[in-house]
């Protein structure tokens, strides 16, 4: 029986997105207008605003903060908070501290226009205090956002399995376009009352939102995550092993749950002198002479099942276990199995020349570049000591395909 998204539980996890859409459309919508409102080239339609009177040149500066804080925060706190064990998860801590700051932030930004005199709208030069205010609020709220973004978006992966992580997008962006909607309407309606009204329901629109989050969604241990991943991949292999030839499968579903890495297999070929040469011989079923190489792909051996049937398993079996998704899966299985020894590492210059050109062919250039970066990171950041062997085993697996194309498979 296959797996079924389990709809109610990534319903209740959207609310994260959904808050978070609130703040960010309300944040972008409004304070770009702050900046610049009381400047005599900024025309806003609507309500009339009192603001700081920046230039567009500078509100456009500010207003990538957001995007340097993501750039240099939220990669940190993704990996801090994956070695992250607490009693109530690994992102958690990080959405419960993070949430309530930016939501007190984020209303305190009106609060900070409140400050400015009507009469000195747009005088940027004579309200020191008000756009220090100002920014310490802004620079707050991006701060937050950024310390707990990264863990709420992190939470689906962690509790979905990754054949219903589709679906599973698809209803969190659908929450989050709903969180959209309401700032959008919402806020422009609430924004023409009072700005402050706006920026506090969309506060408290966050806040229920994160305890929705922290509420109903249970997050699993992380050795409980790894192993259900595993156990994904092992149905993963077995499920996809039934559009190979029967013959094929159980040499699949070996090599892959033993992750050997460099899987070398051959079609049986009969050795002349061998018992089996003479048995076969003396049944008719020896077709030519042997080649002795056991990875062209041929055999000089007529079997029961069809030549044809045997090759066309060989080849699709060969095609499967050298394909960038199958070997680099059995890179990490043999990574996370090998205990290497404490001794230094000291590098050659050809390895390191090596490394280099792997990045240029497999990491850029290649087919598998995004299976090559994805092992790369994985094991940088939980199998450092094994950086340069996870490297190695990429070139290898280039080597392999490339031998299965001199021999026309793909």
């Amino acid at each position: 029986m296959g797996m079924k998204l389990d709809y109610k539980r990534t319903f209740l996890l959207g609310f994260g997105f959904l808050g978070v859409s609130v703040l960010w459309l309300l944040y972008n919508t409004y304070v770009p207008i702050f900046l610049q409102a009381g400047n005599p080239e900024f025309e806003v339609s609507g309500a009339t605003t009192i603001g700081f009177g920046l230039s567009a040149v500078m509100a456009g500066l500010i207003m990538t903060l957001d995007n340097i804080a993501a750039f240099f925060i939220q990669p940190f706190i993704g990996i801090v908070s994956d070695r992250t064990r607490t009693r109530i998860g690994r992102r958690k801590p990080y959405i419960l501290v993070g949430a309530p700051i930016a939501a007190v932030a984020f209303v305190l930004i009106p609060v900070a226009v409140n400050q400015i005199p009507p009469e000195l709208s747009g005088q940027t030069s004579q309200l020191g205090g008000p756009l220090t205010f100002f920014m310490i609020a802004v620079g707050v709220m991006l701060l937050a956002m950024a310390i707990f973004r990264t863990p709420i978006i992190a939470l689906m992966p962690d509790i979905t399995p990754s054949p219903l992580r589709s679906k599973a997008h698809g209803v969190i962006n659908m929450m989050g376009g709903i969180g959209g909607l309401l700032a959008t309407f919402g806020g422009a309606l609430l924004y023409r009352i009072d700005k402050l009204l706006a920026f506090g329901v969309g506060s408290l629109i966050l806040l229920l939102a994160v305890a929705v989050v922290l509420v109903y969604i249970k997050e699993r241990l992380p050795e409980a995550s790894a192993a259900v991943e595993k156990k994904e991949q092992w149905w993963d292999t077995l499920r996809q092993a039934g559009a190979i030839p029967r013959e094929a499968r159980k040499s699949l579903i070996l090599i892959q749950k033993s992750g050997v890495v460099t899987a070398m297999v051959g079609m049986l070929q009969a050795i002349p002198g061998t018992i089996l040469h003479d048995r076969l011989t003396a049944e008719g079923r020896i077709a030519h002479q042997a080649t002795g190489d056991n990875a062209d792909g041929t055999t000089n051996i007529i079997p029961r099942m069809g030549i044809e049937r045997l090759q066309a398993g060989y080849r699709r079996l060969m095609a499967e276990i050298y394909s960038p998704h199958r070997f680099y899966e059995r890179v990490k299985t043999c990574l996370e199995l090998y205990k290497p020894s404490n001794a230094p590492v000291h590098l050659q210059f050809d390895e390191i020349y090596a490394f280099l050109r792997s990045i240029w062919k497999l990491g850029i250039i290649g087919e598998e570049r995004r299976e090559y970066w994805k092992l790369f990171f994985w094991t940088l950041f939980r199998h450092p000591r094994k950086l340069a062997l996870a490297i190695t085993f990429t070139i290898y697996g280039f080597h392999f395909r490339q031998v299965n194309a001199l021999n026309g498979i793909s």
